[in-house]
């Protein structure tokens, strides 16, 4: 998107919320008359867009959504500057951008409006404090009624060396890291110096039950999600975790997951190996199937949470 059609974009939306308070005939006009700009100059981009696309270059399938997934969605764009509306008043510098997202995701939960969210103190100590809130929540009650015939309890175990080079290999050069981090390259590159050292630093971590505070720090970006660009609650906050807290972090899900893959319900889908979204709708319909057989009744509830993952913030 070039700089002319963004301020146009930008006017756009400046006038649609103007015309949104006041419903007058002469604001309706203003916005129609910019509206039919952005529509000019949107077509003007995309002709130049396709003019300019080397059909050559498209050899694979990487290479072809590579190359026409941002003409049906503009949020893969990379380095975009943000620009927000707030008050009437377009906001482009860097730092007011950066103090009116963090103002925003910090109030986000209570912004929300929503009654009775069981909120954690981290006064003391936040895992004895969430235990307590949650005590008495049914899922707890009902997990407590089993769990004696599970009589190992989880502990977690050293890694070894191989462990740790493993996950290394397997980290994503194409995903996101922090700004100031070893990039992913260098550390699968110098796999064999950078294995010994986290062997080290992650088995005293197991031992002393810690895990480093400096990795608990995280890059936080705005991600745009739908509609109005300028709009700030259309974006998400997203975390971006260090390289080294990742590797970590697969150490310790490997762990976990071998002792609770046994324990989870097998009908419980999401986040597990081996199972899929396809396997609970088959579940589904066969349930179904069965039971219109046998003349009976059938409800699926569904439900959605908006901002589902800004409930586990601590307070």
């Amino acid at each position: 998107m070039n700089k002319e059609l963004r301020k146009a974009i930008m006017a756009r939306s400046r006038l649609l919320n103007k015309h949104r308070k006041d419903n007058s005939t002469l604001s309706k006009i203003e916005y129609n008359k910019q509206r039919n700009i952005c529509v000019k100059l949107l077509r003007k981009s995309k002709k130049d867009f396709y003019n300019n696309l080397n059909a050559k270059s498209i050899t694979d399938s990487k290479s072809f959504w590579k190359t026409v997934k941002p003409s049906f969605s503009d949020k893969t764009l990379k380095n975009k500057t943000i620009s927000l509306i707030e008050n009437d008043k377009v906001i482009t510098e860097e730092n007011e951008v950066v103090k009116i997202f963090d103002s925003h995701f910090s109030n986000v939960v209570q912004n929300l409006d929503i009654e009775n969210i069981n909120c954690i103190s981290v006064s003391d100590d936040p895992v004895i404090e969430a235990i307590k809130s949650f005590e008495n929540h049914p899922s707890i009650m009902k997990i407590n009624t089993i769990f004696d015939t599970y009589i190992d309890l989880f502990r977690f175990q050293d890694v070894n060396l191989d462990d740790i080079s493993r996950e290394i290999n397997n980290l994503d050069k194409s995903k996101a890291c922090q700004e100031n981090d070893i990039p992913t390259k260098i550390i699968k590159e110098n796999c064999d110096i950078f294995a010994e050292h986290l062997l080290a630093d992650f088995n005293r971590s197991v031992n002393s039950n810690t895990f480093p505070d400096i990795l608990k720090l995280a890059d936080v970006r705005p991600i745009f999600k739908k509609e109005d660009r300028t709009d700030k609650c259309n974006y998400r906050p997203v975390s971006i975790l260090s390289n080294i807290s990742k590797i970590y972090e697969r150490c310790i899900y490997n762990q976990l997951y071998q002792y609770f893959d046994d324990i989870l319900s097998k009908y419980q889908f999401g986040f597990r190996k081996g199972y899929s979204a396809q396997q609970c709708l088959l579940v589904m319909i066969e349930k179904l199937r069965h039971c219109a057989d046998q003349r009976g009744a059938f409800g699926v509830l569904l439900t959605d949470l908006s901002k589902a993952f800004d409930y586990l913030i601590l307070y």
